[in-house]
Order: C-alpha cells, then sequence, then structure tokens
C-alpha cells in the first residue's frame, strides 16, 4: 500500500499529531526536547505528512514555512524545511518525493511571477541527497563553485536566523546545547553511499554532523531546475494519477507570507 500525502497548516494538527511527529523524531534521533520541537513547530506555517492509509500510522513529515526577503534590492520567496523526517521502514520509498513534488508544484503555481527558492537545512546524508534528486543546480555542490547571489542569500538566510551558530566561511550551522543528532544506529553509511559523490561531498562539508551539525543548502524552485525524476512525480501529482496520493486540506493557503525581510 502507497503511503498517503497530507499538506496542511500547522494549526490544523491535534493533540495526536503532536505526539506521533515527536514520537518519530524521538525514535530517530538522540536528545529530542519536547519544548524546542513545540516552538519550531509552532514557528512553521505548513507541514507536509506522510501516513499510512490503512492503519493512519505517521510515517513522515516535514515542517515548512514560506519566507519573504528581499536580496539585492529584490523581493524573493525563500521555502524553509524545518524538521524533517521519514520512518526508516519507508526508506528508499517514493512516497516522500511524490508529496514534496505535490508541494512545491503547488506553490509554484501559488506564485507565478515570484522569484522561488528551497532552503534545506541538513544535518544528515539522506536529507542532502534529496537535492541531486530533485535538482539540477543546488548549493553547495561537488566540483561546481556557488554564486555570488546564491551566497548571499545562504548567508543572510543563516546570519537572521541562526545568528549565534552560523557560520559564513563553512555554511554550517554549529550544534548548541538544544541540537539533536541521528541516533547511533543509522549513523553507519555503506560502502555503496559513500561511492555517491554527493554523499562524499556532505561528509567533507559537514563532518560535525554526527553531534547536530547542519549545512545550509539552496535550490531554486523553477520548473526547468527539476530533473527527470522531480518532473515525472510532479506530472503524475498534476494529472491526479493513481500514483498521486497527495491531498491538500481545506484552509490550506499556499501564498501564505509576511513582510519582506532584508538579509
Amino acid at each position: 500500500m502507497k503511503l498517503q500525502g497530507h499538506i496542511l497548516t500547522v494549526e490544523q494538527l491535534n493533540q495526536d499529531d503532536h505526539l506521533a511527529m515527536l514520537d518519530l523524531m524521538d525514535r530517530h534521533y538522540e536528545h529530542v526536547d519536547t519544548r524546542v520541537f513545540a516552538d519550531d513547530l509552532a514557528e512553521k506555517q505548513l507541514v507536509l505528512k506522510l501516513v499510512d492509509p490503512d492503519t493512519g500510522r505517521l510515517a513522515g513529515f516535514s515542517t515548512q514555512k514560506l519566507i519573504p526577503i528581499d536580496v539585492d534590492g529584490q523581493r524573493r520567496l525563500i521555502l524553509f524545511s524545518g524538521d524533517t523526517i521519514v520512518d526508516e521502514a519507508a526508506w528508499g520509498r517514493p512516497d516522500f518525493f511524490n508529496a514534496s513534488a505535490a508541494l512545491v508544484s503547488r506553490l509554484i503555481e501559488a506564485h507565478p511571477n515570484e522569484d522561488l527558492y528551497w532552503y534545506l537545512i541538513s544535518k544528515g546524508h539522506r536529507t542532502y541527497r534529496f537535492l541531486p534528486v530533485f535538482f539540477r543546480e543546488f548549493f553547495p555542490r561537488a566540483r561546481v563553485p556557488t554564486p555570488p547571489l546564491i551566497k548571499n542569500i545562504l548567508h543572510g538566510l543563516g546570519k537572521s536566523r541562526f545568528p549565534e551558530l552560523y557560520e559564513p566561511e563553512t555554511g554550517i550551522i554549529r550544534a548548541d546545547q538544544h541540537a539533536y543528532w541521528l541516533r547511533e544506529n543509522l549513523v553507519p553509511i555503506g560502502e555503496s553511499r559513500l561511492r555517491d559523490r554527493h554523499v562524499r561531498f556532505f561528509l567533507e562539508r559537514n563532518p560535525g554532523y554526527v553531534h547536530g551539525d547542519e549545512l545550509c543548502c539552496l535550490a531554486p524552485l523553477r520548473l526547468d531546475n527539476f530533473t527527470a525524476v522531480a518532473r515525472r512525480f510532479i506530472q503524475q501529482e498534476q494529472k491526479g494519477s493513481r500514483d498521486a496520493r497527495t491531498f491538500v486540506q481545506p484552509g490550506v493557503d499556499l501564498e501564505l507570507q509576511g513582510r519582506s525581510t532584508a538579509v
């Protein structure tokens, strides 16, 4: 049975949702603090959930916030992904990619004239590996220099959102006393993964991931920047095929935004 994707607002979550999300985090990460998790969730706008349709069991989620910013005198919209986790039992399945494709395609439709970017802070190679699956251009990445505009956006977001922890010279958000990290049994990386240049790049750039350090990443959210794999997921969602199983809850406004902040 395929997992179902659901896009909803943080306000539409109930107490059972909160507990299931916290439990999923706790099963995959060390040092998860209930208050820190709750505060981070309250700061977001949207949640992408993966659910087993037979049991109703939560199999994954990603919290999201749309942030308008001004960079070099021009307005841009940033989709900021916060806590993101997929149950180990669902690793290797396409369901999370389907649900993510549904979210980004709907955002592009809702903001046809905006300069959109996806901002991901990655504390694991599995999360970072999402970037080359979905995007032709993303930064930082192996053997490709990061353009000045992308650097400005990354540095601006890092300094404004994590002023005490962000390191412009490395692009890393250093772990503090509230940080969490992958459980020990999930840290080892197989030989086949180590042959992947994207995994090797992540490990070189963020060796402190095992202690909760996060690498700041950015990808333009444009149709021409999606890989063939991503376009296939998006087309499935747009056509409403049998494989497209993502539902947007009534009341979800994908034009959510506030006043632009200069970064």
